[in-house]
């Protein structure tokens, strides 16, 4: 009777192990690398998706000279959900879209706004939260999907490989609705842009490059405007997420210049209130390592040494402090977090000054001050193509 018993028990539990119920063949889907959301004249969503084509992903060459590797449909409609299904009508297997790298949105959209596109990427559990964003320049998503990207089987992963290696604000969806839900932030991402190839670099016409170097701004879900590459290093270097950069100093002229590449940034934030005023401060500190001198110094000279690093902490902190006056007067939009500097530092003055902090951080003191050390300066002390006459000692 027992193992009449322990047989029936056994069987219920084999009828309950369905095992993958809602597993998806890797043939009878389509892989979406990249989504690109528009605006179109009349008010409607458009929404351009890129897939791969799997027989053209082996390794081998295409069959016919200009057979691509990828291709796009595209849709428009009211809602994101409702813009996919039309685009799964035209296809003939099911969309997989959780393995979407890219979020491309062209900036006619972006500066429209993208409230009421974020709450699909939010509540749709196939959709990675880590996908990452960029505000296409100047261009509609869609020019960018349908670009050649030579170095590449799918074009729009070398963007994602961009954002890995270069030195710029990597924003996901989950980046871009943090800082839109809370106060004391403003959201930004990294822009990219179509640009002329080198003359003879291709023979396609739809070569262009992909450019990725500018920061866009926005205030809660709209494009206010961009940072352009130097402004962009400074505003990383102030949020702490520079991991390395180039500074070019000018040294008595702009003729005579040196460049040094930025190591071991680092920064801090201090907040104070007197009175009414509302005091941050930022101090950045960093080390060097000269790259190029092209202003005949004799490096290996302390005194010299010394002039380039004085130099270099004066135009660092000009080109910081320029930067946050500019994002102050003609953007104010609090991208660097100082809301949430003094929300962490004085909770009490942060509680007075939350519900308008749009205008206090618009009248906000802030102050850069900065402390750059050179530690290394390559190989050699003054240029070695000069003559000893030649050489400012």
């Amino acid at each position: 009777m027992r193992r009449l018993s322990l047989a029936v028990i056994a069987s219920l539990v084999l009828f309950s192990c369905t095992g993958c119920w809602d597993k998806q063949e890797i043939n009878d889907i389509a892989l979406v690398m990249a989504t690109a959301l528009d605006m179109d004249p009349d008010g409607k969503y458009r929404a351009t998706s890129q897939f791969v084509i799997p027989v053209r992903q082996i390794g081998t060459k295409p069959s016919k000279e200009g057979e691509k590797s990828y291709m796009t449909e595209s849709a428009t409609g009211r809602t994101v959900d409702e813009i996919l299904e039309h685009i799964q009508f035209k296809l003939s297997r099911k969309m997989f879209v959780a393995h979407r790298r890219v979020l491309f949105i062209g900036e006619e959209l972006a500066r429209h706004g993208i409230e009421n596109i974020l709450d699909y990427f939010s509540r749709n559990p196939s959709s990675r939260l880590r996908t990452y964003v960029l505000v296409v320049k100047g261009r509609s998503g869609s020019d960018l999907l349908n670009t050649d990207y030579p170095m590449e089987f799918i074009p729009t992963e070398a963007i994602r490989e961009m954002e890995k290696v270069y030195r710029g604000t990597p924003t996901t969806l989950r980046d871009v609705i943090a800082s839109v839900s809370e106060t004391g932030i403003q959201p930004v991402t990294d822009v990219v842009e179509l640009v002329s190839p080198v003359v003879g670099s291709g023979k396609n016409t739809n070569s262009s490059r992909f450019r990725v170097d500018k920061t866009a701004v926005f205030k809660n879900t709209k494009l206010l405007g961009y940072l352009d590459e130097n402004d962009s290093l400074y505003y990383r270097w102030i949020v702490g997420r520079l991991s390395n950069g180039t500074v070019t100093i000018e040294i008595g002229n702009a003729k005579d210049t040196v460049t040094v590449a930025i190591t071991n940034p680092e920064r801090t934030i201090e907040t104070a209130i007197r009175g009414d005023e509302t005091i941050i401060h930022v101090h950045m500190k960093g080390r060097g390592i000269v790259q190029e001198n092209n202003a005949r110094l004799d490096l290996t000279d302390p005194d010299r040494l010394r002039q380039v690093e004085k130099e270099a902490q004066a135009a660092i902190r000009l080109m910081a402090q320029r930067m946050v006056d500019n994002v102050q007067s003609t953007y104010n939009s609090d991208i660097f977090g100082f809301g949430e500097a003094l929300h962490r530092q004085h909770k009490y003055a942060w509680k007075k000054r939350s519900k308008d902090w749009e205008h206090v951080f618009k009248q906000a003191n802030v102050t850069v001050s900065v402390d750059f050390k050179i530690t290394s300066i390559g190989m050699t002390g003054p240029p070695l193509q000069l003559k000893e006459s030649d050489i400012v000692k």
